[in-house]
């Protein structure tokens, strides 16, 4: 159901609003207060609760004199163009590192990810409403938002720190800003860095593991056998004089390290 108010005087010109509305399309929605069909946001709006008021000699004047505050949640929400099942997977490793390192935020970007909970509160000053929380909270990831919709200038600016639940990736920010019905999304250099962090200590385990399974010593390391403890001879006995040791040849780490990389890659 919906609660509407509101009123409207001239000379000067005043309004008030006040809007109470429950399990609206999250997606009607969107596309309402952006006055542009969006498929961005899908889902229910559990509760939008709004009441603002203003007073100025015009509508230009009105909307940089809005003020009031506002409050929203929802439930089984989807986000597209946010794809967090595709950085979960990409992190337990079944991708291939290389060609994935220069595209995993564009791939990010393509999909969806649902979420059980949505909230968010806001307060408008002079037509800029500052959101002082706004959180999606679900099985596969948490996005907590912080930011601003400049009304006169019709523009966000938002940012939202993404945390993917069951990885060892470390949160990392994604950047909505520009005009209302069309901002641009950004960021990704933490998931970059990542990705290519991960993709150089897997291929670092394939030559340590590799080098141990050719040579049976582990990368950067030396096969050394173990010393014998000296044992004393018992009495009478006369210890046999030892055999020279066969003269070996002083092989450097450095011809030590290009004998084995040629022995990685040899036939590949």
């Amino acid at each position: 159901g919906q609660v509407k108010s509101g009123a409207a005087d001239t000379a000067p010109l005043s309004l008030t609003i006040g809007l109470n509305a429950s399990d609206v399309n999250a997606q009607q929605l969107l596309g309402a207060l952006t006055s542009k069909p969006s498929d961005t946001l899908q889902g229910t709006i559990s509760t939008f609760k709004v009441n603002v008021a203003s007073n100025g000699a015009s509508p230009s004047a009105l909307v940089n004199a809005l003020s009031g505050e506002g409050s929203t949640n929802g439930r089984n929400i989807i986000i597209k163009g946010i794809d967090v099942a595709q950085l979960a997977e990409t992190a337990k490793g079944s991708f291939k590192p290389l060609e994935r390192a220069g595209s995993l935020f564009g791939s990010f970007q393509g999909g969806q990810t649902q979420f059980d909970t949505f909230d968010a509160a806001f307060n408008i000053t002079n037509g800029v409403a500052n959101f002082n929380q706004l959180v999606f909270d679900g099985p596969r990831a948490n996005i907590n938002g912080k930011g601003t919709v400049n009304l006169p200038q019709w523009t966000i600016n938002l940012v939202n720190t993404v945390t993917v639940k069951g990885t060892d990736i470390p949160p990392f920010d994604v950047t909505v800003k520009g005009p209302l019905d069309n901002p641009a999304q950004a960021g990704g250099n933490i998931i970059e860095g990542y990705l290519r962090d991960k993709a150089q200590k897997k291929v670092q385990k394939l030559i340590g593991n590799e080098l141990e399974k050719r040579f049976g010593i582990p990368l950067g390391g030396a096969e050394t056998a173990p010393t014998p403890e000296a044992t004393a001879p018992a009495a009478g006995d006369v210890a046999p004089t030892p055999a020279p040791a066969p003269a070996q040849p002083q092989v450097t780490p450095e011809e030590e390290a290009i004998k084995a990389l040629q022995g990685l890659f040899k036939n590949r």
